[in-house]
């Protein structure tokens, strides 16, 4: 009588435990998908409206220098792979 009792609660929390780690796991997927889809937009909204910044406030401060900079220098070592290639 009391092993069939427990055996029945230890089925019973197994299967909540099982569900449980589903359910988390379903969760951190769908919300780490929704982050990160909003953060490249927003990523990409900045890089777009620093393209509407003039040359001479990109040149005068610092911090926007080095980002800019940071952020073309990819682009500048393929464009000079593919000039060489062409060469």
């Amino acid at each position: 009588m009391a092993y069939a009792v427990v055996s029945k609660f230890l089925d019973w929390q197994l299967g909540a435990c099982i569900i449980f780690i589903a359910a988390l796991a379903a969760m951190h997927i769908l919300m780490n998908r929704a982050v990160i889809a909003t953060m490249d937009e927003e990523m990409k909204r900045v890089r777009g409206l620093t393209l509407l910044l003039p040359e001479e406030v990109i040149r005068g401060i610092p911090a926007i220098r080095q980002e800019v900079e940071k952020n073309t220098q990819g682009e500048d070592a393929g464009a000079s792979s593919r000039d060489r290639d062409t060469s």
